[in-house]
């Protein structure tokens, strides 16, 4: 009965060493605000509190512990506070953000929480916009060490560092903007030295990885029921394994969004000329140059 009782165990052992370890606790914040105010000159939006509500769903469908503000919970304080309420968390965070962009004159990015109009004054309150530097700042403070943050919102390229890498996407994305705004290198071995130059002036950006649905200077849009940058995320689950090892990385939820986002919205629009906005309809998400990348979903 030995070898038998031997055999046994070392079956044990090898189907142990195989199997795909449990994902660390996972936590997300997420908030969408479509409703910033009640007069007709409030910077109202359609679907970025259904965005919100989708994304809470898709989450804790796969095991996150989600605390999900819409519209008039959506203040800066609060939005802070949440981060600071998970000080100490050693497991992943998800950061996740439906609503308007804003972009100064200086080019830095913000997000818009839904204090930044004031109804009383019908006008807007530019003390509560969040900068990359107070949301990052944030998540130092609150001493978390795996954060993923996903924004679907105008500008939002801008809360994204290049890292040890080049952004060949450029800030404004579409082969019709002024300058020419395709990809850089068509071609791998042209960005070989910048590529280099840009990894030996890197110093550990952290550990913080964000995911942008646009580039840093690039209107995004909300078309149906969803952002549609968010409408892709959405899938990820499902169509987003391209390696089909059974789970998602946050590499792969960027390829998935950008191609299917590619694929479908930017050739449609990438010839329609947006008044408004003086750009092109077309946009392109953007990711975090890091070391590192973190599972996010099962398939």
């Amino acid at each position: 009965m030995k070898p038998l009782h031997v055999t046994v165990i070392l079956v044990f052992f090898i189907l142990a060493s195989c199997a795909i370890p449990e994902p660390p606790n996972q936590a997300a914040l997420v908030y969408g605000i479509s409703i910033y105010g009640n007069s007709s000159n409030a910077p109202n939006l359609v679907v970025a509190d259904d965005d919100a509500n989708a994304v809470r769903d898709l989450l804790n469908s796969q095991g996150f512990i989600v605390t999900t503000k819409i519209n008039n919970e959506a203040t800066k304080y609060a939005m802070l506070q949440d981060i600071m309420n998970l000080k100490g968390f050693q497991g992943q965070v998800i950061f996740y953000y439906s609503g308007h962009g804003f972009l100064d004159s200086n080019n830095t990015a913000y997000i818009c929480p839904k204090d930044i109009w004031n109804d009383t004054n019908q006008n807007y309150d530019y003390s509560k916009l969040i900068s990359a530097s107070e949301l990052f700042k944030t998540f130092r403070q609150a001493d978390l060490k795996n954060v993923i943050v996903l924004l679907d919102s105008c500008f939002s390229g801008g809360f994204v560092n290049e890292g040890g890498t080049i952004d060949a996407v450029p800030p404004i994305f579409g082969p019709n903007e002024q300058p020419e705004g395709s990809i850089k290198y068509s071609f791998l071995l042209q960005a070989l030295d910048p590529a280099y130059s840009a990894y030996c002036n890197y110093a550990s950006y952290g550990l913080i990885i964000v995911i942008s649905s646009g580039g840093s200077q690039e209107p995004v849009y909300e078309s149906g029921g969803h952002g549609i940058f968010t409408y892709y995320f959405l899938q990820t689950p499902q169509y987003g394994d391209i390696d089909r090892d059974g789970v998602i990385s946050t590499t792969e939820i960027y390829y998935y969004t950008a191609e299917s986002i590619q694929r479908t919205w930017n050739r449609y629009y990438q010839d329609c000329y947006d008044i408004y906005t003086e750009q092109y309809a077309d946009f392109h998400p953007h990711i975090t140059g890091s070391p590192r990348e973190y599972i996010l979903f099962k398939r």
